[in-house]
């Protein structure tokens, strides 16, 4: 007696439901994720999908797994907060400033580092390989380096472990935390947290 696989129940009569290049969402660890589709099986029961926010590719995606089609501009998913619950009301999101924080003290410098880090790692775990990173080294967690100014604040970059590996990141050269925030789809929760940092000193 020989078992047959289970058929799909989008694929209906075996035709796959979606055209090469086709714009759509796909669900990834519970959430949709604007991707193209990239390559449809011979056998028309599966798909490559090619995602939107960095590039990277998935085999044997099932039909079932498709959501509708991804909104025209392919505008990144929102993230959920990985680290605080999502704000309540409109008033608390328009509470993040809007001005670039200045630092005067590497302590924090130091503090705001070790913040960015368990960000960026709290994303990573949660996200995998999907959540947005700052170049293709996510083996290398990104860091601000300062450096003095003549009139007395830090100026700051954003590098990693080496010289050649920050100069493959994306963001090297960068110290705008408002910039890098809005880059890395982070939500203001770095800004807040910078600025939170700022008027401490």
């Amino acid at each position: 007696m020989t078992t047959r696989k289970r058929a799909d129940p989008v694929l209906g009569e075996g035709q796959f439901p979606h055209a090469m290049g086709d714009e759509v969402n796909v669900e990834y660890d519970g959430a949709p994720w604007a991707a193209k589709i990239h390559r449809i099986a011979v056998d028309e029961a599966s798909c490559t999908v090619k995602y939107i926010v960095d590039g990277s590719m998935e085999p044997s995606v099932s039909p079932s797994r498709i959501n509708q089609a991804a909104p025209g501009a392919l505008a990144p998913i929102p993230e959920p907060n990985p680290l605080i619950a999502e704000p309540a009301t409109v008033e608390e999101e328009e509470a993040v400033p809007s001005g670039e924080p200045v630092f005067v003290k590497r302590s924090s410098i130091a503090q705001l580092n070790r913040y960015f880090s368990k960000l960026m790692k709290a994303r990573l775990k949660r996200l995998k390989h999907k959540c947005k990173w700052c170049c293709h080294l996510r083996h290398d967690m990104p860091y601000f380096s300062a450096e003095a100014t003549g009139d007395g604040t830090l100026k700051l970059t954003l590098v990693h472990g080496t010289v050649d590996m920050t100069s493959m990141c994306n963001l090297s050269e960068w110290g705008r935390i408002k910039a890098i925030d809005e880059y890395l789809y982070l939500h203001g929760e770095l800004l807040s947290e910078a600025h939170r940092i700022s008027s401490m000193e």
